[in-house]
């Protein structure tokens, strides 16, 4: 007697994702100057980011500068892979203070405005696969211990080189929302109307995405600085 099997009917995995990003507040003791918060994505086993950088701007009681305008602290990563749900694939925050030289000082004795490192906050992508639907976060913001490491914080935390950075302050902490959104983005169009008609930022995945569907566009333009002059 021959015996057939019949399939299972079983709807395939999403094979692009994007990362909604909504900044909320940084709270901290230290503040009373604005900050400039930068996001990326980052690829810790090749050492690289992923995407384009979304900006967010922070007044001196850490919350958004502009709170009516959705485009300037909510961004929705795009384009991401499966691959790209690793481990190793981590959402890099880093953080400039806008105002004095030193963090000590008490005052401002020029008009100058300063730009100096704050702080560096990492999660790893993968452990929102864990998450609720849409998680409150609150992530940990670290301080190097020496300016000259600033350019690679990141890469230290990660590394979890313990001694070349410390927390910024045991009550300074980065509260975002953090939400995996899987499928094509015209499909999440349609199924989160409210979050592309109030302007959520696009923010890219440098290079191709691994899917590329029928009657997308792509430009991309490459800059790369060979050295200083």
């Amino acid at each position: 007697m021959e015996h057939r099997h019949r399939k299972k009917d079983t709807s395939a995995p999403a094979s692009t994702h994007h990362l909604f990003v909504h900044v909320k507040s940084l709270m901290s003791a230290n503040l009373g100057e604005e900050l400039e918060v930068f996001f990326h994505i980052y690829d810790g086993r090749e050492n690289r980011p992923l995407s384009e950088r979304f900006f967010v701007r922070l007044n001196k009681s850490g919350l958004p500068k502009w709170p009516e305008k959705a485009d300037r602290q909510c961004t929705l990563f795009v384009d991401l892979g499966s691959s790209d749900l690793r481990k190793d694939v981590y959402i890099v925050v880093h953080i400039i203070r806008i105002g004095r030289m030193g963090a000590g000082e008490k005052k401002n004795t020029s008009n100058v405005q300063y730009r100096r490192p704050f702080g560096c906050a990492v999660v790893s992508i993968a452990d929102l696969l864990t998450a609720d639907s849409k998680d409150d976060h609150l992530l940990k913001v670290y301080a190097c211990n020496t300016e000259i490491e600033w350019y690679q914080i990141h890469e230290n935390i990660i590394k979890k080189a313990n001694s070349r950075y410390n927390l910024s302050g045991s009550n300074t902490g980065l509260a975002v929302a953090l939400q995996l959104l899987h499928g094509d983005i015209d499909q999440l169009r349609r199924e989160y109307m409210g979050l592309f008609t109030r302007g959520v930022c696009i923010t890219r995945k440098l290079g191709f995405s691994d899917i590329i569907m029928p009657g997308r566009t792509f430009q991309n333009f490459l800059c790369q600085i060979a050295e200083e002059p």
